[in-house]
């Protein structure tokens, strides 16, 4: 899953880099659509929060997806600088853009 061509990356009041008074907004109102959860949950790792991201994993959330700027949830995860972050996500299984297969 890619993101849209037309996705404004982190605009949206339901991700807001994560913030968990957001994020839990976000998910009290339902049981939103994988495509949502997963751009919410990168969103979490853009900004570097690591209480959001957890929060927002399930099986529903593809922890490698290849979003906006074409960086996984990792990738944005190394730019915020927050180890504790980085390495959570390397339990879950998350890689690299570099690190996954050619699709």
């Amino acid at each position: 899953m890619r993101a849209p061509a037309s996705a404004a990356c982190c605009t949206s009041p339901r991700t807001a880099l994560g913030l968990l008074d957001r994020v839990a907004e976000f998910l009290s109102a339902g049981s939103p659509p994988a495509e949502e959860l997963t751009a919410a949950f990168w969103s979490a790792c853009h900004g570097g929060q690591r209480s959001a991201a957890p929060y927002l994993l399930s099986d529903r959330v593809d922890v490698n997806w290849i979003g906006y700027g074409d960086t996984t949830p990792l990738d944005t995860a190394l730019t915020s600088g927050n180890d504790v972050l980085i390495d959570w996500l390397r339990t879950v299984g998350a890689r690299t853009r570099a690190e996954l297969p050619p699709a």
